[in-house]
Order: C-alpha cells, then structure tokens, then sequence
C-alpha cells in the first residue's frame, strides 16, 4: 500500500471516529481496525492519537482556508468580494461538519490546549488576515475611508458572521 494513501486513510478514519466516538474514545486499536491498518503503520506516520488530531485539524483548516477564502484576495472589487467572503463564510460556518468539528476542537482543547491554539490560528487568525488584507487594500484604493483599524473591522465581520450562522443554525 502507499505511504500517502495509508496516512490519508487514516486520517480520514480518524475524523470520522472523532466526530462519532470523541477524541477520547478514539484508541489506536479502534483506529488501526477501521482504518485497515495495522498499528506499526500508525505509529509509522504519528506519534500520538494528539499528533493524529492535529493532522486531522491542519487538513481541516487548509479546507476551510480554501473554501472561505477563494479569490478574496485578488479580486477588483471591494463590495463583491466581501459579499462574496460573508456568504461563503456564513455557508460554511452553517454545515454540519463545520459545527460538528468546532465542538469536537473545543473538547478537546480543554485536555490539550495546543490543538485549540492550532485551530484558531489556522482558521480565525487566517480567515481575519485574508479580511484585514482585503480592506487595507480597500482603503488605499480610496474604497473606504481611513479612520478604522482593518483588523477590528475584520474582527468584528467574523465574530458577526460567526453569530449570525448560530442564530440561523439554532433557531431556523
């Protein structure tokens, strides 16, 4: 079997063992029996069940990096490309897998601080600096005016958006 696509499996075993199980139940028996792998090939690529989530997380974060972000950076225009960036965040934050993976991270964070970090640079710290970067350039095209801190502002749309999709989520 390939290196790559035993490593891909079991990560991706892994996720669906995470959302199904928690990230406490998730044994490396459990995870070498789903996974069709034995447990010196997980070993062979991880250390840890910890190093298996934050690979687990960092692909995650690259998807929703890739998801939300398209095109945001380059595009000509200022209000569709925010428009564009609110309903492709909103959408996203609005998925079930989304949900399901933001409570698995805070899980798990509480027994291992270092993935909850991870996840909010990769995703929260990434998506604010493709916003803030976007209305930097906003406001040196004469777009928008110069008295606001990008990063607030930046902030303050994510925080927003992040809302909004729980109030649509919980209350329909």
């Amino acid at each position: 079997m390939n290196e790559n696509a035993s490593k891909s499996r079991i990560l991706s075993t892994a996720r669906a063992l995470f959302f199904v199980k928690g990230f406490e139940k998730v044994t490396t028996d459990l995870l070498a029996r789903e996974a069709s792998v034995s447990k010196a090939t997980i070993y062979r690529h991880f250390d840890n069940m910890s190093e298996i989530l934050q690979n687990v997380l960092e692909a995650e974060a690259e998807c929703f990096r890739a998801e939300v972000l398209a095109d945001i950076s380059g595009h000509p225009d200022l209000r569709t490309a925010l428009m564009s960036f609110g309903r492709k965040f909103l959408s996203f934050l609005g998925e079930q897998d989304s949900v399901e993976f933001t409570c698995l991270i805070h899980e798990v964070a509480r027994d291992y601080p270092q993935i909850g970090r991870t996840f909010y640079t990769a995703a929260f710290e990434a998506v604010c600096a493709a916003v803030c970067g976007l209305l930097c350039k906003g406001r040196e095209n004469g777009d928008l005016r110069d008295d606001f801190d990008p990063r607030d502002v930046a902030e303050d749309l994510i925080h927003c958006s992040r809302a909004l999709a729980w109030s649509v989520r919980n209350w329909g």
